[in-house]
């Protein structure tokens, strides 16, 4: 038998982790399914395109939202943190090019 602490909050507790970690597996799984099912549509390239686009975006978001704490701690550094962002995404944007670049000029052999 559960030994209930406080009238209860402790089943609740262990529920809502339950819930929790069912929603946090089906949810990710569910999603990394719908390429499947797009790759049936006319337009399957540019959904699984635009799908990876804000994948990465979304990563890309996290890491510097984790970062912004760390940041408002040290003084003088969000200044630092804004050009290093600005930076990269310079950087990512030249890149893009560039490839895109080498993309048209290049032949297939295959």
């Amino acid at each position: 038998a559960v030994v209930s602490t406080q009238s209860g909050h402790y089943g609740r507790a262990i529920g809502a982790k339950c819930g929790g970690i069912v929603v946090m597996f089906l949810l990710p799984f569910l999603i990394g399914l719908t390429p499947i099912k797009a790759s049936k549509l006319k337009n399957a390239e540019r959904f699984t395109k635009i799908a990876n686009c804000f994948g990465g975006g979304v990563f890309f978001g996290t890491c510097f939202l984790h970062l912004i704490p760390e940041v408002n701690r040290i003084k003088g550094v969000r200044c630092l943190y804004c050009c290093n962002l600005c930076k990269t995404y310079t950087f990512q944007t030249y890149l893009h090019g560039y490839f895109e670049n080498i993309a048209k000029y290049t032949t297939d052999t295959c």
